[in-house]
C-alpha cells in the first residue's frame, strides 16, 4: 500500500462501507495517483508530486454527500422518457394554433411532432440496449444544469418579447406617437395571443431537466445486492 493509498483510506475511515463509498474511494484514488504522475513527468519529485496530491483534497465535506452511485443506463433511459412526455405534451398543446394561419404555429407543430418522434427513437434504442453500468453522478451538477436551462430560457423569452415588441411599436416609440392596440374581433385576438401562447409553451423545456435531478435521485444504487 502506497502512501496516497493510505492517505485515501484514512479519509475514508469515518464513512460506511458501501459500493457507492468504495468506488468514489477508487475514483479518488486513481484521480491523485494520475495527478502525482503528471507532476513527476514535468520533473518534480516524487514527494513534492505526492505532497502537492494531498494537497489537492484535504477532506470530504461537500464531495461525499454530492456523489451518487448511479443506475446510469436506467437514469437515462428515465430522461429520455420524461422528454418524450413533454415533446408529446408540446405538440399537443401547439396544435390549436392551427386555427390561425401563422407561420410560427405551424412550426411549432412540425417541432413538436420532430421532437417527439427523435425522443422516441432515443428512448426505445436506450431500452434496448438493456445494460446495467453504474457511474458515480453530481447531484449538484443536475441541479446547475437546471438552473442553467432556467437562465437561458428566461433570456431567450427576454430577447424574443422584446424584439417583438421593438418590431410592433417601435416606430411609434421612437416618433413619440401613442402606442395602440386594435382587436377587431377573435381572429384578431387569436393573432396576438398564439404567438405569446406558443413562446410560453417552450417552459416545459426547463421544466423537464428540472425534473432530472429526482430522477437521478431515483436510481441510486444503495448496495451491491440492489437489484432494482
Amino acid at each position: 500500500m502506497d502512501e496516497l493509498e493510505r492517505y485515501v483510506n484514512a479519509l475514508f475511515r469515518r464513512q460506511k462501507d458501501t459500493a457507492e463509498m468504495r468506488e468514489l474511494k477508487e475514483e479518488i484514488l486513481s484521480n491523485m495517483q494520475a495527478q502525482k504522475m503528471d507532476l513527476m513527468a514535468q520533473g518534480i519529485s516524487e514527494a513534492q508530486a505526492i505532497r502537492q496530491a494531498k494537497e489537492s483534497l484535504t477532506s470530504l465535506e461537500g464531495l461525499v454527500e454530492d456523489k451518487q452511485l448511479t443506475w446510469v443506463d436506467r437514469y437515462h433511459a428515465d430522461c429520455l422518457q420524461s422528454m418524450l412526455l413533454s415533446s408529446v405534451l408540446f405538440w399537443i398543446l401547439s396544435l390549436p394554433g392551427l386555427m390561425v394561419n401563422m407561420r410560427i404555429s405551424q412550426t411549432a407543430v412540425w417541432l413538436g411532432c420532430g421532437a417527439t418522434a427523435i425522443c422516441a427513437i432515443l428512448y426505445i434504442v436506450q431500452k434496448c440496449l438493456k445494460k446495467d453500468r453504474t457511474e458515480i453522478l453530481s447531484i449538484s451538477d443536475s441541479c446547475r444544469r437546471a438552473k442553467l436551462f432556467w437562465i437561458v430560457w428566461g433570456v431567450f423569452m427576454a430577447v424574443v418579447l422584446l424584439s417583438g415588441l421593438a418590431l410592433r411599436f417601435g416606430s411609434n416609440i421612437w416618433f413619440h406617437r401613442p402606442v395602440q392596440i386594435h382587436i377587431n374581433g377573435p381572429y384578431q385576438l387569436a393573432m396576438l395571443v398564439i404567438p405569446i401562447y406558443l413562446l410560453l409553451l417552450t417552459a416545459l423545456i426547463p421544466l423537464t431537466t428540472a425534473g432530472f435531478t429526482r430522477l437521478l435521485k431515483k436510481q441510486a444504487k444503495e448496495s451491491d445486492h440492489d437489484d432494482e
